[in-house]
């Protein structure tokens, strides 16, 4: 494609299958290209110093993204145990650095000039703090670090995509999820059919992971008129390990309380969404009002406060935002999935 100049406006769909994900992309790919990229690499005159550097892209170079949401590999999943630097702003700052750049290879006709923000991306903080990876930045924002912040880094939608769509994210809820059972297994219960546990929906009981995944894993701003509209389909999948954790609770006898930011204009494609996703009951589905100005905080803590003051024994709470889980009273224990997409303060 890149030797017809410039950018085409899309491909037929007859080519794709056949291109993409057939006989041609194995043969053209992997035995032009990469046969020429090695006869290259065979005439370089390479230096004594260990200098010489190839650099790769990601995208469409070492990891294939055919499918968005059907990235299901990172890195090191894929083979790529070594590297001197993973670098997705610009290869200057490898030859700045000193290596000497002998090569470049990418998926796309700008790669190999600047890639975009994939796996091991960076970022530059504007005061000159220096160099700190996506996935510090997501360890700081899992921790209630990094607070306030409306969108991800520009540089981070690759990473924090790949994260979400790999392995990775699918592991650190099951480690949430068991964790929870383990503790939910472990209580004495009443049995008077007062004990609860509180579910956030979005991003716990369900997954709008979909949605995300075609507006830039959130590095757009939040827009409500595309949310509400997603919302409204109804058609969010359940996050498996959260599905999983509720059929435990309730072969305990634990009843849920599902507390959503959601609003009461939304309660009954909530409702269908959550029993077509696989939660067929429920204690009480509480939205909150269209006219409640109320922080998250302070929304979902009073909540709770009138759960308790009914008589219900709240024994767990789980959600994904850290304003899901913090105020008073926050039940016996709290567990926080992982959503690196967006903050709720």
């Amino acid at each position: 494609m890149s030797t017809l100049g410039g950018r085409g406006r899309g491909t037929r769909e007859s080519c794709v299958d056949e291109h993409v994900t057939g006989y041609y992309a194995r043969r053209g790919g992997h035995y032009a290209d990469a046969n020429e990229a090695l006869g290259f690499a065979r005439t370089v005159r390479m230096g004594d110093d260990g200098m010489d550097a190839w650099i790769f892209d990601v995208d469409e170079t070492l990891i294939s993204n055919i499918g968005r949401l059907g990235i299901y590999l990172q890195d090191l999943n894929a083979g790529y145990h070594y590297w001197t630097k993973a670098n997705l702003q610009s290869r200057s700052v490898v030859v700045g650095g000193g290596g000497v750049g002998v090569g470049a290879g990418g998926g796309g006709g700008g790669a190999p000039a600047a890639a975009g923000g994939g796996v091991g991306a960076q970022l530059v903080r504007e005061k000159g703090e220096g160099v700190i990876t996506c996935g510090s930045w997501r360890v700081g924002v899992e921790a209630n670090n990094v607070r306030g912040w409306r969108t991800i880094p520009a540089a981070c939608e690759g990473y924090v995509g790949h994260y979400m769509l790999g392995d990775r994210y699918r592991q650190d809820s099951i480690v949430v999820a068991i964790e929870a059972a383990a503790h939910a297994a472990a209580l004495r219960l009443a049995g008077n059919g007062s004990d609860v546990w509180v579910f956030d929906v979005d991003e716990t009981a369900l997954s709008n992971l979909p949605y995300y995944a075609r507006h830039g894993f959130g590095v757009e701003p939040f827009n409500p008129t595309l949310s509400n509209a997603w919302v409204n389909e109804g058609a969010a999948p359940a996050l498996p390990e959260s599905l999983n954790l509720y059929k435990k609770l309730l072969s305990l006898g634990i009843k849920i309380v599902f507390l959503t930011g959601r609003t009461e204009n939304q309660r009954d494609v909530t409702a269908r969404n959550l029993k077509r996703a696989g939660y067929h009951t429920w204690e009480k589905l509480v939205l909150k009002g269209d006219g409640d100005k109320r922080s998250a905080v302070s929304y979902k803590s009073g909540e709770r406060q009138k759960l308790e003051n009914e008589g219900y024994n709240i024994v767990g709470n789980i959600g994904d935002q850290w304003s899901d889980i913090l105020g008073q009273p926050e039940g016996n224990r709290t567990f926080k999935l992982p959503d690196p997409m967006y903050y709720i303060g």
